[in-house]
């Protein structure tokens, strides 16, 4: 799949998932991680924290989503405040 195509995908799932938390947009590249791999990299632009367990499972729903089109490239989900934070939450506490 192509990035746009995937792109298709992963913004509705986002603005559901992140509607509370401000979704403004995403961003999505696909790069070689650590190890070697091509992963995707998914930023989500949003206004408040989100709970670590909300962006687990936004992140299983995508993978899942572009699994079923095919797509076998790990996903890889980050949230960035609109002043470059990468803020995740764990019962309302920042860590």
């Amino acid at each position: 799949m192509n990035l746009s195509q995937i792109n298709e995908i992963v913004t509705p799932i986002l603005e559901h998932r992140f509607h509370a938390n401000g979704f403004r947009g995403s961003d999505i590249s696909s790069e070689e991680d650590f190890d070697g791999e091509i992963v995707l990299r998914v930023t989500a632009h949003i206004e408040k924290p989100v709970e670590v367990m909300d962006r687990v499972d936004a992140t299983l729903e995508i993978q899942d989503a572009l699994e079923q089109k095919g797509e076998s490239r790990t996903v890889y989900l980050e949230v960035e405040t609109d002043n470059g934070e990468k803020p995740d939450t764990l019962s309302g506490e920042e860590i």
